[in-house]
């Protein structure tokens, strides 16, 4: 696979710790992945992966935060940066859900309006174990307008179709805003043209 691609976009991973963020990038890229290094100094795994959605290649730049919890003056620059945020919770530990609120409100705050966001609740196949239910976290999803997923790490379950609908989404939005700019850009000409025809009728007039 050529690292040709027609867009490219980056993926914050965020999350609390031992919630297997690392594990979801890492079964998503199995088959995949075209590069992956880490950076110890910041505790940030980064990884790059070109998917195709119909006939559009897109490179996924994933920033893994796996650990990064406790250098928290590197983490604003991995939400500003970012297209699409993944926030990854424990079906089975309360405490991973009970700080997503922290998360969402620094990725509200640094990232850019269009940034997606996703919320995605791992070990859903810990039936016994789960302490959040479905419509806990789609409750919470829905409250902010957010892409929800239940996936499990260990079962393979729905990873990989989770990031692809977020690849899809910000896809989508960014060809609306190109298709934007581009209507904008087509009226700017057509004003310029209409403002040049008048000057010349102008010009005639005087003669």
């Amino acid at each position: 696979m050529t690292d040709n691609f027609d867009y490219s976009f980056n993926i914050t991973i965020v999350g609390s710790e031992q919630v297997e963020k690392s594990s979801i990038r890492k079964h998503f890229a199995s088959n995949i992945e075209l590069n992956t290094l880490y950076d110890p100094t910041i505790r940030v795994d980064f990884s790059s992966h070109i998917i195709k959605l119909d006939e559009v290649r897109i490179k996924l730049r994933f920033w893994d935060t796996a650990g990064s919890e406790i250098y928290p003056q590197i983490s604003p620059a991995y939400y500003i940066k970012a297209h699409g945020i993944i926030m990854v919770y424990d079906v089975t530990d309360l405490y991973s859900f009970g700080i997503l609120e922290s998360y969402l409100s620094k990725a509200l705050k640094l990232a850019e309006e269009k940034t997606k966001i996703m919320l995605v609740a791992n070990n859903c196949d810990l039936i016994g174990n789960r302490k959040i239910s479905y419509e806990t976290g789609k409750e919470f999803a829905d409250a902010h307008n957010l892409l929800y997923f239940e996936v499990s790490c260990k079962s393979h379950e729905q990873v990989e179709y989770a990031i692809v609908s977020l690849a899809s989404l910000i896809v989508e939005n960014e060809k609306r805003n190109e298709y934007i700019l581009k209507q904008k850009n087509n009226s700017n000409v057509g004003s310029t043209h209409s403002r040049e025809a008048a000057r010349d009728s102008s010009k005639c007039n005087l003669l």
